[in-house]
């Protein structure tokens, strides 16, 4: 027969929820490069313009649960602002609705041509000098943590983020592509 301590038992019950068994996990995170999309229109007036880089990130995560009807996803990301020398940390969330049990579910978060160049001072984007963080929630909760440097640490609440830099998917020329493959985002009634 085991007997637990006391103060064994009050640790375990005060960890976060997302050490311990949690129904969402991040499985990865995957950062590219991609152009703005170029779509053929009709009955406008043509206009030129030349697709910039955008800097996308997509979150890989898996539910164990049935259905969870809202799941946040908070996105963190430090770069070196080659301009000023000193870390810029941008943050971003995005809800999500009607997320069903399951590998491969899809999040994604986009940062603008126009932020990337502010943070590189012109220059490519080195993703050697990024971190990016993921937190899953569930009614305000964390559920799940990421970190890309491998660490337990959440670096990000240590951290004074720019907020509006990072958008969702609805808020970028990429909102009509792949819509099967991404979670629904909860639209916010103004």
């Amino acid at each position: 027969m085991r007997i637990f301590s006391p103060l064994l038992v009050l640790i375990a019950a005060t960890l976060p929820l997302a050490a311990q068994n949690s129904s969402l996990s991040v499985d990865k995170v995957i950062p590219t490069m991609t152009k703005t999309p170029d779509y053929e229109v009709s009955g406008t007036v043509k206009k030129r313009s030349t697709p910039q880089e955008w800097l996308e990130l997509e979150v890989e995560f898996t539910s164990k649960e049935k259905m969870l009807e809202e799941v946040t996803v908070k996105l963190y990301f430090i770069t070196k602002d080659m301009a000023s020398k000193q870390p810029s940390y941008l943050v971003g969330e995005t809800t999500y609705i009607n997320v069903y049990e399951g590998k491969g579910k899809f999040a994604a978060m986009y940062i603008a041509p126009g932020t990337i160049r502010r943070l590189t001072d012109g220059r490519a984007l080195n993703m050697g000098d990024v971190k990016i963080g993921v937190e899953l929630l569930v009614k305000g909760q964390v559920m799940a943590q990421f970190n890309s440097d491998g660490s337990k640490e959440a670096w990000w609440t240590r951290a004074q983020p720019i907020q509006g830099q990072i958008l969702n998917k609805n808020q970028t020329p990429f909102a009509p592509l792949f819509w099967d493959r991404y979670e629904q985002i909860k639209i916010e009634s103004r």
